[in-house]
C-alpha cells in the first residue's frame, strides 16, 4: 500500500526536465492549443501570459503516466475498457489463456494532485457497461485483474489505496488492497472495479494553459512565463488560409500543347515555403 520507487531502463530517462516553455520562437499555432511550462520545483509560483494577459493554468505532470496491470480471460468480442470518470482511457485487448500485461497511457492533463480514480469496466458485445446503464449479467465479459499500479513518468510505482466493487444496481463495496491480490470482474454482480490512487503534489512540476488563438489577430504574439526565472517565446498565430492568385490558366478556357501555370500565393501571417500544381 502507498508508493514504491522503482527505476526501469536507462536512468537518464528520469533526469529532471529543463525548465521552460513547450513552444519556441516562430512556432506556428492555430485553433485551440495547450501550452506547458516546466518549473524548477513543484511549489514554484509562475505567471503565464500572452501579450501580457494572464492565462489560467492547472498543475500537470511533466511526463505522462500509465496504468499497468495483468489481465486474464478478457474476451475479444466484448467491449471491456478502462475509464477515468466518463473519459475513455483505452479498450482492453483480449487475452489468450494466460495473464497478459497491460500498460495504458493516461492523458497528461487527466491526473491531479491527491486522489485519482481509475476504473475497469466490463462490457457486452454491444457496449461498455457504464453507471446507470442496464445489461444482462449473463452477457458481460468475465475476467480477472491483478498487480494493478500507476507507473509515473519518473519511474515511481504507486499502488492503489482502495478499490470499490460496483454492481449493476449501483451498489458499492469498498475494500483495501494487498499485493498480488486478484479481482474478478463480471462475476458475482461486479461490473466495475474502481481503484483509488494518491499522487503526491511534489510530482506535478509543470503547469498548462489553454489558448484560443482564434480570439487573437493573426500574427506574432509573445508567450511568457515568469517565476524563479523568465522564459519567453514569440510565436505566430495563424488561423487564415493562404490566398492563391492565379494568372494562368484561366478558368473555363481550353488549352492545347504547352502552357504556363502562373500563380502567386499570399499569407499575411507567415511566408510561403513552396507551391505545387496538380493536373486532375
Amino acid at each position: 500500500k502507498g508508493t514504491k520507487m522503482m527505476k526501469i531502463g536507462n536512468p537518464d530517462m528520469y533526469k529532471p526536465l529543463k525548465p521552460g516553455l513547450s513552444v519556441q520562437k516562430n512556432t506556428i499555432l492555430k485553433g485551440t492549443k495547450k501550452i506547458q511550462v516546466q518549473k524548477e520545483k513543484a511549489e514554484e509560483q509562475i505567471k503565464l501570459t500572452v501579450d501580457g494577459q494572464k492565462l489560467k493554468t492547472q498543475r500537470i505532470l511533466s511526463r505522462p503516466a500509465a496504468i499497468v496491470f495483468e489481465g486474464l480471460g478478457i474476451d475479444e468480442r466484448k467491449k471491456s475498457a478502462v475509464y477515468m470518470g466518463d473519459r475513455l482511457i483505452s479498450k482492453l485487448k483480449p487475452t489468450a489463456g494466460l495473464y497478459l500485461p497491460y500498460e495504458l497511457s493516461i492523458p497528461i492533463d487527466e491526473l491531479k494532485p491527491g486522489k485519482n480514480t481509475i476504473s475497469i469496466h466490463t462490457g457486452t458485445k454491444k457496449e461498455t457497461f457504464m453507471p446507470g446503464s442496464t445489461v444482462e449479467e449473463k452477457d458481460v465479459d468475465r475476467f480477472s485483474i491483478k498487480n494493478i499500479k500507476l507507473l509515473m513518468g519518473d519511474g515511481t510505482m504507486i499502488r492503489p489505496i482502495s478499490v470499490n466493487s460496483i454492481t449493476g444496481d449501483g451498489d458499492e463495496n469498498r475494500e483495501g488492497t494487498r499485493k498480488a491480490q486478484e479481482w474478478k470482474v463480471g462475476k458475482q454482480g461486479v461490473l466495475i472495479l474502481s481503484y483509488e490512487f494518491i499522487i503526491p503534489a511534489a510530482m506535478f512540476t509543470a503547469e498548462e494553459a489553454e489558448i484560443d488563438t482564434m480570439a487573437y489577430q493573426d500574427g506574432v504574439h509573445s508567450i511568457q512565463s515568469k517565476g524563479t526565472s523568465i522564459h519567453q517565446a514569440d510565436v505566430v498565430f495563424d488561423n487564415t488560409a493562404p490566398k492563391l492568385h492565379v494568372k494562368t490558366p484561366l478558368n473555363g478556357r481550353t488549352y492545347k500543347g504547352t502552357f504556363t501555370i502562373d500563380a502567386n500565393p499570399e499569407d499575411e501571417a507567415t511566408s510561403i515555403a513552396s507551391i505545387k500544381g496538380y493536373l486532375d
